[in-house]
């Protein structure tokens, strides 16, 4: 495998790496031995993603020397395995020879338990593509709920707003996709909230064509209706200072 840099996208630095037949793994983070990744809309099915998985815990798979390379780290540091995040579904996937076959069927159990039959439907083939209608399902068949009743209606005259101003129904779009998703790995998945805005902001971003001021103007309106907005903030908060630590770093 070569890898280059897939570049900076607010503030969360990825990186592609291309196997010798040109397929593309990108490489969330490398934290603790442990390398985040997803996959891209390269692939037409699980198991052929489940391929290139398998190709860089091969023996002779030059993938740890490249990640800790690109990472900063020394030829004797820690790699504790493969991290692959799936419809908002984590599998850990450790640093030894395992098969396609193997790691095909690891992520469809740890789906299956979690999204139940409609899951694992899911991500048979096209399994990028079904992600995406497996998140717009979601999105459509639940609601945003509101911090009260006041909230609610409050919200209700955005949306009568935005009806009028293009850019505007984007942001209302994000913003209700957004806590939409949000709640639905928190209440049906059991997810933590941190952990839930971390997954639906990559999900739903996947989705939408929203610049970074919209999407902060989306996340504002949220502190203000949304029934999580005091979490909302908490996290909200927490970027800003791990962004302002950048900086001074």
């Amino acid at each position: 495998m070569t890898t280059f840099v897939h570049g900076d996208e607010e503030f969360v630095k990825m990186y592609k790496f291309r196997t010798q037949e040109n397929q593309v793994l990108i490489v969330k983070q490398f934290e603790g031995g442990i390398a985040t990744v997803k996959p891209t809309g390269d692939y037409r099915n699980l198991w052929e993603f489940a391929e290139v998985i398998s190709g860089c815990l091969d023996r002779n798979s030059n993938f740890k020397e490249e990640l800790l390379r690109v990472y900063g780290y020394d030829e004797d540091s820690e790699f504790l395995g493969i991290n692959i995040i799936i419809i908002g579904v984590e599998v850990f996937i450790p640093a030894k020879e395992i098969s396609a076959d193997d790691v095909s069927d690891l992520v469809k159990s740890k789906i299956s338990y979690w999204c139940g039959k409609v899951g694992e439907k899911l991500i048979e083939t096209d399994f990028e593509i079904r992600h995406e209608s497996y998140i717009e399902n979601i999105l459509k068949n639940y609601e945003v709920d509101f911090y009260d009743r006041k909230s609610e209606i409050g919200w209700e005259k955005l949306i009568d707003i935005s009806q009028y101003d293009e850019t505007y129904q984007r942001i209302i779009d994000y913003a209700g996709s957004l806590a939409i998703y949000v709640q639905y790995l928190i209440k049906d998945k059991k997810i933590d909230f941190l952990s839930a805005m971390d997954i639906a902001i990559d999900d739903i971003d996947a989705l939408t064509d929203v610049g970074l001021d919209e999407k902060e103007e989306a996340i504002f309106l949220l502190t203000q209706y949304w029934k999580y907005r005091d979490e909302l903030i908490m996290w909200n908060r927490q970027i800003i200072s791990f962004q302002l630590q950048d900086f001074l770093d």
